[in-house]
């Protein structure tokens, strides 16, 4: 009868140890999902930023381009 209330307790224990684990693996999924999110949309404003400095670089280009004509005009 020991043996079987021992077992039980065992079990039990069992099972709230892996109720824990599986609580804190959910949790940590969650913040990983989270952190995979903020840093998806940073790449994505980052690949923003990226084309708006080229779009600056082409227009200076343009704008060099056309100060060294002007120049030779001169």
């Amino acid at each position: 009868e020991d043996q079987k209330l021992q077992s039980s307790c065992s079990v039990f224990v069992l099972c709230i140890h892996i109720h824990t684990n599986n609580a804190n693996c959910t949790e940590e999924r969650d913040q990983l999902l989270t952190k995979i999110t903020n840093l998806t949309e940073e790449r994505d404003q980052l690949l923003i930023t990226v084309k708006d400095f080229k779009t600056v670089k082409n227009q200076l280009e343009i704008q060099n381009n056309n100060l060294t004509i002007e120049k030779k005009e001169l």
